[in-house]
């Protein structure tokens, strides 16, 4: 919340002929990192282990499991990526919450059709992502290509957490 209310502050009390329009280039500078951290969030970094036939299943599934729990990479990258997806997310809630930010397509009078710039649009964006990764990764009965389903099927949780995670402060 304060970084909302820095943001609203400056916005609102600092000179216009130095600082007009902090609020807005600070919604794009979040909307810009965002992408660049759900990008990382939700890249595939993982080895193929499938080509190594020194390993049994079992270990191939172990290399597996701790790329999964590491985050893909082991190096801690996309989590630290999930954060601050996650932090962003809330920044934006609060944003919102002080109508810097439009809350849905109502309040947005330029927006058309399908562009709804708004912070629910937002949402409906990442929550229609996770649906899609999901379908994806449970659709095919194909098993020649397991990782791009473990990819899909991550993508679908780590998107769906990132809604849950900030709908209490879009909700308040």
């Amino acid at each position: 919340p304060s970084y909302a209310a820095l943001t609203l502050g400056v916005d609102v009390k600092a000179p216009q002929e130095t600082h007009a329009g902090f609020a807005k280039r600070c919604v794009e500078l979040t909307m810009r990192c965002l992408g660049r951290d759900l990008d990382m969030a939700l890249e595939y970094c993982g080895g193929d282990v499938d080509g190594d036939d020194t390993m049994n299943d079992n270990e191939k599934e172990n290399v597996r499991c701790l790329a999964e729990w590491t985050g893909g990479c082991g190096n801690g990258k996309q989590i630290d990526a999930y954060y601050r997806a996650k932090f962003l997310l809330r920044y934006l809630a609060y944003l919102t919450k002080i109508g810097i930010v439009s809350s849905d397509d109502d309040n947005n009078s330029g927006s058309s059709g399908g562009d709804n710039q708004s912070f629910l649009g937002l949402l409906q964006l990442l929550a229609q992502s996770a649906t899609n990764a999901a379908h994806a990764s449970s659709s095919s009965s194909d098993n020649s290509n397991d990782e791009k389903k473990r990819a899909l099927g991550r993508a679908s949780r780590v998107l769906a957490s990132l809604i849950l995670s900030v709908l209490p402060y879009a909700m308040s």
